[in-house]
């Protein structure tokens, strides 16, 4: 006898999400929203509250390594820090398995910029001496709100305005493979 469909479940696969901070949990959590529950996709966002690229590598390999139920980790984080390419493809490289891959997502300098360019606002940091600090300037002078308070609902984004962000493109690539 076979199984009720209400038994049957399709399978579903698992991407773990680490990020670096705040604003960065509440845009891939709005992300999340706009995908949709009960899909083909399972989005799990993690942040490590700001505590530098290396910290958010590091969580992210022992969350994949201590759970085996992700078929993807994707890595967000500022290259304002702590961030060494060379260091991190090293470490990418041999982390990265046929059953789960890992993608690093780094937003130079800092995840402003990408806000910034999904709501329309184009700046160019480096003609500043501290580019990260006048890309917060910007967003707060422009939305009122530090980033990681911004409300996204009400911003009126569409899933495709995110996938035109260069950052967020691998995340997407992958979903709609």
């Amino acid at each position: 006898m076979g199984r009720s469909s209400r038994n049957q479940r399709s399978a579903t696969i698992s991407i773990l999400v680490v990020c670096e901070g705040k604003a960065e949990e509440n845009c891939l959590k709005h992300i999340k929203k706009l995908i949709g529950r009960g899909g083909k996709y399972n989005l799990k966002i993690v942040s490590v509250n700001g505590k530098g690229a290396s910290n958010v590598l590091q969580r992210a390999l022992n969350i994949r390594n201590y759970s085996n139920v992700y078929s993807a980790v994707f890595v967000f984080f500022d290259t304002d820090t702590d961030y060494n390419k060379q260091k991190f493809d090293k470490v990418v490289s041999r982390s990265t398995t046929r059953k789960c891959s890992i993608h690093c997502m780094p937003s130079d300098p800092c995840f402003e910029i990408n806000l910034l360019e999904l709501l329309g606002i184009n700046v160019n940091p480096y003609s500043h001496l501290d580019p990260t600090g006048y890309l917060k300037d910007v967003f707060e002078s422009e939305f009122r709100c530090k980033s990681h308070e911004i409300v996204w609902d009400k911003q009126g984004l569409t899933l495709k305005n995110f996938q035109s962000i260069k950052l967020f493109k691998p995340l997407f690539e992958y979903i709609n493979k």
